[in-house]
């Protein structure tokens, strides 16, 4: 069959400019990632991705430019917990069924095992001198009854545990400081978050949180920690998944500050390298609550790419603060998302319900400020009084500009085929 010339280049024009297009569109990208992903890490200096995979046991290591899998490194057993130490050597991930946790070479793939006798690692953070890692424990329920759960100290220098320190029941996720004075421990079943003092390793203060609170991620400066809250007796109690929330503690006098209303079944949490927002991932409607940090309000809701089913384990922000990355369990994947690009709705809640709760559960003291002058009330209730969401500072959504270029683009290309065919007669 003949072709002519003019005809094949309008072809490969036309071709162009769907690629042009298609390469600027919104991107939500599902990477296959192992069994049962449930946390993610990024190596910043080299743009790799750890992804601690429940099912198998295995750490995934992921390019995140070229997007593509580097390689599998099993680490042990029923991984929960992930965490980069400060130097990028290591990828360290918890052992709930090993009694342990792994630490990995993230240059030669090595893998140390680190025991922890008798325990159910969970949560891990790591200090920022790279000396120790934090570890909860919450231990085995006893006739369906959550024993009080247990932080371990452990030495990264000499490989073994150090301290253990008592908090509440079925501790999950755990963040230090910025500063490392301070772990904040979520206590899922007591609703409530342990504030462990990382010189003395004492609890120095509990406050009382939402309901189900599992993950916490702090601010770049320390300034603020967020909370997870899944909302679970609820869940139990009615029978369906209600939305939950995300509370919200000052870094700096380790005061209560509020708790605001996210999606349903929230379940991980994380603050941008640029400190500008906290994302809540809801596991039970598969969306991203954003909180912005100035004002502490949810500013919209991002529909995480529209996955037909989707359950969000684990979120991290790449350094620069342009994409997302999520852990997906529900479909054994790491999902993508460019904040830069994606549609951001309005939240559910054009007043946002500030949620009056109690400072402390026991009589132990407050940390104290770590700013002066900072005139903040001691008071132990934040105030009831409901606080207007701000849109103003949500994700841009680029979507109708990208759009406009594509039709311009195949306009163009479509004017410059007509001149072609009438240069030809």
């Amino acid at each position: 069959m003949h072709i002519e010339r003019r005809h094949l280049l309008f072809a490969i024009i036309i071709i162009s400019a769907l690629q042009l297009v298609n390469a600027y569109s919104p991107s939500f990208i599902q990477l296959p990632v192992g069994s049962l992903p449930r946390g993610i890490v990024i190596n910043p200096s080299t743009n790799v991705g750890y992804v601690a995979d429940y099912g198998n046991g295995n750490v995934t290591f992921v390019n995140l430019g070229s997007r593509s899998i580097i390689n599998e490194v099993n680490a042990g057993s029923g991984i929960e917990g992930i965490a980069l130490s400060p130097d990028n050597a290591y990828v360290y991930v918890t052992n709930y069924n090993g009694s342990s946790i792994s630490a990995i070479n993230t240059n030669t793939y090595a893998v140390t095992k680190i025991p922890i006798t008798n325990s159910t690692p969970y949560g891990i953070a790591i200090t920022p001198n790279g000396e120790y890692a934090y570890v909860t424990s919450p231990g085995i329920p006893v006739n369906g009854i959550q024993p009080n759960s247990t932080v371990y100290v452990v030495s990264l220098q000499t490989d073994k545990p150090v301290a253990e320190i008592k908090v509440g029941r079925g501790a999950q996720g755990i963040a230090i400081s910025p500063n490392g004075r301070f772990a904040y421990v979520a206590n899922y079943d007591d609703s409530s978050v342990s504030i462990i003092n990382t010189t003395t390793n004492k609890v120095i203060s509990v406050i009382a949180v939402g309901y189900g609170v599992d993950n916490i991620a702090i601010s770049p400066n320390g300034d603020y920690v967020y909370t997870s809250n899944y909302n679970l007796p609820l869940e139990l109690y009615l029978g369906r998944q209600f939305n939950g929330s995300s509370s919200i503690i000052d870094g700096r006098t380790n005061k209560f500050v509020k708790t605001v209303i996210a999606g349903e079944g929230p379940d991980a949490v994380a603050v941008s390298p640029t400190g500008a927002y906290a994302y809540v991932t809801n596991a039970g409607d598969g969306t991203i609550s954003i909180i912005n940090t100035t004002t502490n309000n949810v500013t919209g809701t991002i529909v995480a790419g529209g996955f037909a089913k989707s359950f969000f384990d684990g979120i991290a922000i790449s350094s620069n603060g342009n994409y997302a990355y999520l852990a997906d369990p529900y479909n054994n994947t790491l999902e993508i998302i460019d904040l830069r690009l994606v549609a951001v709705e309005p939240p559910k809640f054009s007043v946002i319900p500030v949620v009056s709760t109690p400072q402390s559960l026991n009589s132990t003291p407050s940390a104290p400020s770590q700013s002066s002058g900072s005139g903040k009330s001691s008071s132990g209730t934040a105030p009831t009084t409901p606080t207007v969401s701000q849109q103003a500072g949500s994700s841009p959504n680029y979507t109708i500009i990208y759009a406009m270029m594509g039709v311009i683009i195949i306009l163009l290309v479509l004017v410059i085929a007509l001149l072609m065919r009438r240069s030809g007669k």
